[in-house]
């Protein structure tokens, strides 16, 4: 960062909640993209401002298709159906930290859901 940067990131006032949600969503975009996995149900679950870390901390949770669920056989209901295996839904969930004053993409946590503690 440039030392004009970090004058003017210093004298900024915190950027507002609702910019900062565009952020973090465009950052949770770029992320899941680079995942690879694809997911839906994209949801805003949280979002809290760390004056003394100077972040924003916007967590999102979103569900990915991916584990099929042993043991089920569901009976088809159309011809489609038995082309593809049962599948369970999974709700993931993570933080995006920005940086309070210009909504820069810090970095992604994942957030431990109640039934993984």
């Amino acid at each position: 960062m440039s030392a004009t940067e970090q004058q003017t990131d210093q004298q900024a006032e915190p950027i507002e909640v609702k910019e900062a949600m565009i952020c973090g969503r465009q950052a949770i975009m770029e992320t899941v993209e680079i995942e690879g996995n694809p997911f839906y149900n994209l949801r805003l679950e949280e979002a809290r401002h760390d004056a003394e870390r100077g972040e924003w901390l916007i967590t999102f949770g979103y569900d990915l298709a991916t584990q099929e669920v042993p043991g089920t056989a569901l009976p088809a209901k159309n011809a489609l159906a038995g082309l593809f295996p049962p599948t369970q839904a999974v709700r993931v969930h993570r933080v995006i930290a920005l940086n309070d004053r210009t909504g820069k993409f810090l970095e992604v946590r994942r957030r431990e859901s109640a039934a993984e503690q």
